[in-house]
């Protein structure tokens, strides 16, 4: 069966190789050292004879940087080997563990993963849109299906607006996010009025990709639809990075806007984020268990401290109605008069 490999750099913070073709088209290279390798492989054997085991399914050393997972599905003997989250990271899997999972499912775990390893190097991920206006970084958080893309893509009409993330952002510890751009869904890209011929073609074609990449390895006798072709198309700016002074949090409710402190803002976006992002999966919780000289809260205390930085040194802004374009309007219209007066925007209480 032909090998396949895939790179990605994430801003030279974190790279990963992986034999199956995961779904950050934006940062494949051609070839990278990594900090994690994530291989599908038909099938691998551990020999448990002198491991603990713990619980139903999982066996491990003591403090031996190592958590491996075999159990029977219907037929199947499924089967997972986590090692050294602190370093140079390996996870294996065999077609059985892979194919009995669902891709949302899967999607988790590895975003799980990546969240970890972008701790361990003082980073964080964040459930959260971004855009730049002007130099200034703005942060757009909300539930999965408030308006999040649409709002984002409605933003970006202006041209003094760069985009960063529809979904997910990176952060550092000094107040900066860095884009993370995902192709986005045709219904939202219509709705926000971004669907053009091209756009359509080259969405349509990304959106088939997206699809056939579920089978291992047939991705590689597909032409390649990267994320930054669709924005190219969608005549959208990407931008790299940018320090972070304005919070936006949305929601469905009626609608009015209010400037809120920083206390209230931290805890709703925080809340958001432990929501959206998921909770560990099990092989990591159990992987801690054992090498529990390594603390995983100290980590988890990190992800608070990187986004009570960003909330610290930003404006905050909470934003409800029930119609998706109100939050761009309000947003737009805050961005453009504080950097001239403020106080001519209405203020809905």
């Amino acid at each position: 069966m032909l090998k396949l490999q895939y790179y990605y750099d994430f801003h030279g913070i974190l790279k990963v190789r992986s034999n199956l073709d995961l779904w950050f088209n934006y940062f494949k290279v051609d070839k990278c050292d990594y900090d994690l390798d994530i291989k599908l492989l038909k099938d691998f054997n551990i020999k448990t004879n002198e491991y603990k085991k713990i619980g139903l399914y999982y066996y491990g050393i003591e403090n031996g940087n190592l958590i491996y997972l075999e159990n029977k599905i219907g037929g199947f003997r499924t089967r997972a080997l986590l090692k050294n989250l602190q370093g140079k990271t390996e996870l294996l899997m065999n077609k059985a563990y892979y194919y009995t999972r669902l891709p949302i499912s899967f999607h988790d775990f590895i975003n799980s993963l990546l969240q970890l390893k972008f701790l361990i190097k003082g980073y964080s991920l964040l459930h959260s849109a971004c855009i730049s206006y002007k130099d200034e970084g703005v942060l757009i958080s909300a539930f999965a299906d408030t308006g999040k893309t649409t709002t984002v893509l409605r933003c970006l009409k202006n041209n003094s607006t760069c985009y960063l993330s529809d979904d997910f952002i990176i952060l550092d510890g000094k107040g900066y996010a860095y884009c993370l751009p995902r192709l986005i869904n045709y219904r939202t890209l219509k709705f926000a009025g971004y669907l053009n011929k091209k756009s359509k073609n080259l969405f349509q074609m990304g959106k088939l990709r997206t699809i056939l990449t579920e089978i291992p390895f047939i991705s590689a006798y597909l032409g390649p639809i990267d994320a930054k072709d669709i924005y190219k198309a969608l005549d959208v700016s990407i931008k790299d990075k940018i320090k972070i002074t304005k919070a936006f949090i949305i929601e469905n409710s009626q609608q009015r806007w209010k400037k809120i402190n920083k206390t209230l803002a931290f805890q709703k976006i925080l809340y958001i984020n432990k929501s959206e992002l998921g909770r560990l999966s099990d092989m990591i919780y159990m992987y801690f268990y054992l090498n529990s000289k390594k603390d995983l809260n100290d980590l988890l205390n990190l992800e608070e401290n990187i986004l009570s930085e960003v909330v610290k040194n930003s404006n905050c802004y909470l934003i409800e109605s029930r119609n998706p374009n109100y939050f761009s309007e309000i947003i737009y219209s805050i961005l453009k008069n504080d950097s001239n007066d403020n106080t001519n925007i209405i203020h809905q209480v």
